[in-house]
């Protein structure tokens, strides 16, 4: 029987593929997801290396993922909560992309997400929508003598649009019984055929006649579709690889056919590009029509009212008096009145504009256009008022519209709805000037500002620098997600005491500036010790929030700003000595308190442990200095355990891999601890290496032997024996002579030997 690798299929799949486990918070709620497992796939899309992220918290591979305008966690904790399957489009903030997303739960509190990449697709119709609307308005705009060239011109851009070799338009004779090409383009080194296919045959092409005629388009996607169509003895005399047509169809009568062949690589023509093409093919006969009837009046109504028809923006005609003849769907829409209703009726009663930003009315000037017969477009900030009075952001059109001996007989409006232009606009501009997490200002805009309002006006104009003290440290003590908080805390603070005229940003990481024109030195200490008590006063979960300030003023146009700003970040710098010495100490007291109320008994089991340590170096002749070092490392060698939360400390199930993997973890916080003290820093290796093991399979380095301190390997010992000697939540105590028995079993491959014997000779001698 086949033996299927359904793994392996996920692994190759071209589809994006990751399984994940939502995390609720204490009340129940999805408040985050660990990502599982996902395939190479996902990698593509999303830029993320699995061996990075394995494991890990959404929160931590992508800080922003809770400020991005997609309530990802919420929507995805839905499903593994409550089950269901649900696919959709979104836009990513935090990847800048656009995905289709297929999720569905397994089982409770798991999702799988099946997703790809559509930001080819969504950018490539966005640009299919500007070609129609730009080959519209050529058409609408043309004479009639140039109508050949603009036919030609939009052939070109459609070619290039979809990297088409050959783009045609043949024209249907049904009473001659034949078909001819009429307007060509080709791709470069692609041969021109309009010249030899000329009045073909019907016969010759059954096939296309009889599906041309039904309303339906020929598709021909590689050789396996040749073999099915009976034209492929002619279209192999061309090397057509892959093509597509699509009847033109003009009041229920088949007018012809416009197509794109493909001769140097196949192309599987997607429905865009059908869709792309069915539309082109309608405005191209509302021009092909004008050209044929000319100015019969009848033409140009129907010129008219396919173009309507055929576009998505909004379209209307008005006459000289600028009463409205005709309006398009699109245009109802807009507008919110029908086109019954605004016939006849002048297009400022209908059409209310207005400036974006200073919400005052926008006198359309189709006036103007009728006046003078120039265009005119706006695709600024203008602003459409309908009927039930939403604000639509709009791009606006007009031109007019003459007859044959050029005299203007009325205008025509192209109305197009800006709203997602115009927000992507504002998007970008918002975070081009702002900081993601913070939303204060970014360094960008205020290296900008700075240039800005160094002038003499705003003399004396005095500067503000700031660097939080210990964000490290609270990253490495209670985790990346509490250092935002501090960040977004501080920021707060500094906005608050600063004036509503004062430019506050994040420069980045952890420092912060502000600017304050018309300040002098005075003032801006006064501001600047206003932050400093504000931050101090703030209580955020045991977190010490401090800042190192400085500030300086410049009062004479002859200084240098730079120089100035040198002046306010030396300042700052000897303010961060004393104060962020002072803040490591106080968050080190902090995390030393909250660790042992959260494990009592690593109050029992870190005292047994100093103890043992100690008469371990005595018997080995330590120096007091090192008898020291080694109380503290007994004393702290834990403290690292602030990372990892009670309820999986003290889990009495076994441990997933993930959850095996943050407890593992909790040795290199203790090391980033200890080594921000300045007392205690060459203390800190030993806590890092205190899980090493003799044969090397400890970590976090897999170090052994004597690779591994001397001190170290005396924790690792008395560690493990006090561990087993106390109480424990999630261990049943064991007898000293159990303990002592794991300890001798394990000499040589956990443990040093040498040190065993000491530790046996200790133990079984003297009462502990």
């Amino acid at each position: 029987m086949l033996n299927i690798s359904y793994k392996k299929i996920i692994d190759k799949s071209p589809v994006g593929y990751a399984l994940h486990e939502i995390i609720c918070n204490s009340k129940g709620q999805p408040c985050d997801y660990i990502l599982i497992e996902a395939n190479a796939a996902f990698e593509v899309y999303t830029g993320l290396k699995i061996s990075d992220i394995h494991g890990k918290r959404i929160s931590e591979i992508l800080p922003y993922i809770k400020k991005d305008s997609f309530d990802w966690i919420s929507f995805y904790g839905n499903i593994a909560l409550n089950g269901g399957e649900k696919e959709f489009q979104q836009y990513s903030g935090v990847l800048g992309r656009w995905f289709t997303v297929n999720a569905y739960s397994p089982e409770k509190n798991y999702f799988i997400t099946f997703f790809t990449d559509i930001s080819e697709h969504i950018k490539k119709q966005s640009d299919i929508q500007e070609l129609l609307y730009e080959i519209s308005r050529d058409f609408v705009n043309v004479k009639t003598e140039n109508i050949d060239q603009a036919i030609s011109d939009s052939l070109e851009k459609l070619g290039n649009t979809i990297e088409a070799d050959r783009v045609y338009i043949f024209r249907y004779d049904f009473d001659r019984n034949i078909c001819s090409n009429i307007y060509e383009w080709c791709s470069e080194g692609t041969a021109p055929r309009i010249n030899t296919l000329l009045e073909i045959s019907l016969d010759l092409i059954p096939e296309w006649v009889e599906r041309h005629i039904s309303g339906n388009p020929l598709f021909v996607n590689g050789e396996t579709d040749l073999e099915y169509i009976k034209e492929r003895k002619h279209l192999r005399l061309d090397e057509i690889k892959s093509l597509i047509a699509v009847p033109i169809i003009y009041d229920h009568k088949l007018y012809g056919f416009a197509g794109f062949n493909s001769i140097k690589n196949t192309h599987l023509y997607s429905s865009l590009e059908h869709n792309l093409l069915q539309n082109f093919s309608q405005l191209l006969l509302s021009i092909m029509l004008r050209k044929e009837m000319e100015d019969s009046v009848y033409l140009k109504k129907e010129i008219f009212r396919t173009t309507l028809l055929s576009i998505a923006d909004g379209v209307v005609s008005v006459d000289v008096d600028e009463n409205i003849i005709l309006m398009n769907e699109a245009a109802e829409k807009l507008c919110g009145i029908s086109y019954k209703e605004a016939q006849g009726r002048p297009i400022k009663s209908i059409f209310n504009f207005i400036d974006s930003d200073s919400k005052k009315p926008y006198e359309n000037t189709v006036d103007n256009v009728i006046r003078t017969g120039l265009p005119e477009k706006v695709s600024g900030n203008l602003s459409l008022i309908s009927r039930d009075g939403r604000e639509i952001p709009v791009q606006y059109s007009a031109s007019a519209v003459k007859n044959k001996k050029m005299q203007k007989k009325g205008a025509v409006i192209v109305i197009r709805d800006a709203t997602s232009e115009r927000n992507i606009q504002k998007q970008a501009e918002y975070l081009s000037f702002h900081d993601h997490l913070t939303k204060l200002y970014n360094r960008r805009f205020f290296e900008e500002e700075l240039l800005r309002l160094d002038t003499l006006r705003n003399l004396p104009i005095s500067f503000i620098l700031m660097d939080v003290n210990g964000l490290k440290l609270t990253n490495d003590a209670f985790g990346h997600e509490m250092g935002d908080q501090l960040l977004k805390k501080i920021a707060d603070v500094i906005k608050k005491e600063c004036r509503n005229d004062d430019i506050v940003a994040r420069l980045g990481g952890d420092e912060f500036a502000a600017i304050l024109p018309k300040t002098d030195i005075e003032q801006a200490r006064l501001i600047m010790d206003r932050i400093s008590n504000s931050a101090a006063r703030e209580n955020l979960n045991n977190v010490v929030v401090s800042l190192a300030v400085g500030c300086s003023s410049k009062t004479s146009p002859d200084q240098n700003v730079d120089e100035i700003m040198n002046i306010a970040e030396n300042n700052m710098y000897s303010n961060k000595i004393s104060s962020g010495k002072n803040m490591r100490k106080m968050t080190f007291e902090r995390i030393v308190d909250n660790l042992f109320k959260k494990y009592k008994n690593e109050i029992e089991q870190t005292s047994a442990m100093v103890e043992l340590s100690k008469k371990i170096g005595t018997a080995m002749n330590f120096s007091q200095d090192q008898l020291s070092n080694l109380e503290i490392a007994a004393r702290y060698h834990d403290i690292g355990k602030i990372i990892i939360s009670p309820q999986l400390l003290n889990k009495k199930r076994g441990l997933t891999l993930e959850e095996y993997d943050l407890v593992q973890r909790h040795s290199e916080a203790g090391y980033q601890i200890m080594k921000s003290q300045e007392e205690y820093s060459s203390i800190a290796i030993y806590i890092l290496s205190h899980h090493e093991k003799w044969d090397g399979s400890g970590y976090p380095r897999n170090h052994k032997g004597h690779e591994i301190p001397l001190l170290s390997r005396i924790l690792a010992i008395t560690d493990a024996y006090t561990a087993m000697t106390c109480n424990s939540p999630y261990r049943t105590k064991l007898s000293k002579d159990e303990a002592v028995k794991e300890i001798m079993d394990n000499s040589g491959l956990q443990f040093d030997p040498e040190i065993v014997d000491i530790f046996l000779d200790i133990v079984l001698h003297e009462d502990l």
